[in-house]
């Protein structure tokens, strides 16, 4: 039955696969469980004739509409290159799916050891630290072992940050001459 109250232009666009819509015919269709049949089913209400008011099914239109318009503002901010690579990602021949993380290739984590085994100065680099002051020794492993900022240790040890480099020329003079005494002997 088609009356004028189902002459309703839709504003949610047209989609027989969203979960509700206004259908063709001017009513409002939404999907629900059957239990009998152990499956989703489409239930009609039909505008008027004890169903919804018209204004009722324009209401849930434009839910329906807004709806759409949020679920279009966030594909447009999808990068598309990386939801194809995401998609081509899958199961190799065992199914196994790989984590992503485990295909970055992974640097090995070098020792101290290691470090020593590599490069002989660093023996020699300790060896100097030895004639170093307690307070140089404990700048060069803040910087360098550490890895802070000089004006992280400059407000720790409530100096200025030009008395940190200061420090830090020192102490790369003094390594350097402690050094090339070693390489002559």
């Amino acid at each position: 039955m088609t009356s004028r109250d189902n002459q309703y232009q839709r504003k949610a666009r047209y989609n027989p696969n969203r979960e509700t819509y206004v259908d063709g015919n001017g009513n409002y269709v939404y999907l629900i469980w059957d239990e009998e049949l152990q499956d989703y089913r489409h239930e009609v209400i039909v505008v008027g004739d004890g169903g919804i008011t018209p204004e009722l099914r324009a209401m849930l239109d434009e839910m329906d509409a807004e709806e759409e318009r949020r679920l279009d503002a966030d594909d447009h901010h999808i990068d598309k290159v990386f939801e194809i690579k995401k998609k081509d990602h899958g199961a190799d021949k065992s199914g196994h799916t790989k984590h992503p993380m485990d295909l970055i290739p992974q640097r090995k984590q070098r020792t101290f050891q290691d470090a020593l085994r590599e490069d002989p100065r660093i023996s020699q680099l300790l060896l100097a630290m030895e004639k170093l002051t307690p307070e140089q020794v404990d700048l060069v492993y803040a910087i360098y072992g550490e890895m802070q900022f000089g004006a992280d240790v400059a407000r720790e040890q409530g100096v200025s940050r030009q008395a940190i480099n200061n420090r830090l020329k020192k102490i790369h003079t003094r390594l350097a001459k402690l050094m090339a005494e070693m390489d002559e002997a």
